[in-house]
């Protein structure tokens, strides 16, 4: 069976309405949004190309938490920025983050 796709878009970039959620990068503030009628899971997986602050995932894994009720939240990356504090971060906040490539 098919699992449903939930995209995290910015605000007002979605075509309903939507919880969301402000955080902080190394450069400025963004905000995350996604449907309020997401057909979230008891344990989603976040998937995004890179990590390097974590901010995104960190993000996006705290508004799930505060608006569905979940059990866990996972996440893959594609490049994980082992330089930077992303990945600890993101451990360190309970999100089981894996990635296909470190580059140190």
């Amino acid at each position: 069976p098919a699992l449903p796709l939930i995209l995290a878009r910015k605000p007002y970039k979605l075509p309903r309405a939507g919880y969301s959620q402000t955080y902080a990068t190394e450069y400025s503030e963004y905000n995350l949004s996604i449907h309020r009628d997401s057909p979230v899971g008891a344990r989603p997986l976040i998937i995004d190309d890179v990590v390097a602050t974590g901010g995104t995932m960190l993000a996006l894994s705290q508004l799930l938490a505060s608006n569905f009720k979940i059990e866990s939240v996972a996440a893959l990356a594609v490049v994980g920025l082992a330089v930077l504090p992303g990945l600890r971060t993101l451990r360190d906040n309970h999100v089981l983050i894996d990635t296909l490539v470190d580059y140190e």
